[in-house]
């Protein structure tokens, strides 16, 4: 959790160190003075005004492009204020932000004083696997589906879906195998994959797509996914997609950068 605030703070910080040199550059070849803006009756007349004409020279039409950039400085500046304001907010909550957060007071306890109490938040272990052992109702298979077993030992349908299972496992993501999910329009579907992200604590979902290169397969992947869209389960948040065709079997890179984003600290 620190880890991200902290990364999400730097990214802004950032984009205001360049957004800072940006609007000093473009104020310092700006040109001095500034515009004022009167609207008298519905008529809006605009001025120049600098250190030796107080009341400001009227600004003919044909002179607007002056107006412009003395009004665009004006903007520039205020935003640049902004910005540094900003700027030193976030660079103090980096600098002061603790080390020791709240949810890992428990992990510094001693094991016997952890007995001793019940914990605001759970530990990550605890969490996972309270959500692990929560019963679901499997999708079932055919007499005629293929016995492919994970190395946890469950019952799979694909070798990729093995693949998938087995390296989860293997880095220790949380994840329940075909679990019930209800969708708008579509009703009560199984991903492949319910996973657990522990930096976030919510649920996300993994679907592998093995048959990319047949139309109808194709088509209800795409009202499958319209429909996670719709629950607000956006693609790249917390839907994660695999692909595969007859000619392209599954890129297990990709798998392993969905679990370094499930597993970012």
């Amino acid at each position: 959790m620190r880890d991200e605030i902290i990364e999400l703070a730097g990214t802004r910080l950032s984009h205001l160190k360049k957004l800072v040199e940006f609007l000093e550059k473009r104020i310092a070849s700006a040109p001095g003075g500034r515009v004022r803006i009167d609207n008298k009756h519905g008529k809006i007349s605009c001025y120049y005004v600098n250190d030796s004409n107080n009341n400001g020279q009227y600004i003919k039409a044909g002179d607007m492009q002056l107006a412009q950039k003395l009004a665009q400085k004006a903007y520039d500046e205020k935003v640049l204020r902004s910005a540094k304001h900003e700027l030193g907010v976030l660079q103090d909550i980096v600098n002061k932000y603790p080390d020791l957060l709240p949810e890992d007071v428990i992990d510094e306890l001693s094991e016997m004083r952890r007995q001793l109490i019940r914990p605001v938040y759970k530990p990550d272990a605890e969490f996972a696997a309270e959500w692990e052992s929560k019963p679901y109702k499997h999708k079932g298979f055919r007499d005629d589906d293929p016995v492919i077993l994970t190395n946890r030992g469950e019952r799979v349908r694909s070798k990729s879906e093995k693949i998938i299972a087995d390296r989860l496992f293997e880095r220790g993501v949380p994840y329940k195998y075909e679990c019930p999910l209800e969708l708008p329009e579509i009703g009560v579907i199984h991903p492949d994959f319910t996973v657990l992200n522990m930096r976030k604590r919510r649920e996300e979902y993994i679907e592998h797509n093995g048959m990319m290169d047949k139309e109808d397969y194709v088509d209800d992947f795409i009202w499958r996914v319209n429909c996670y869209e719709l629950k607000g389960i956006r693609v790249g948040h917390r839907l994660h997609l695999l692909f595969e065709t007859d000619k392209r079997p599954i890129d297990s890179r990709i798998l392993d950068l969905i679990i370094d984003d499930l597993l970012k600290k």
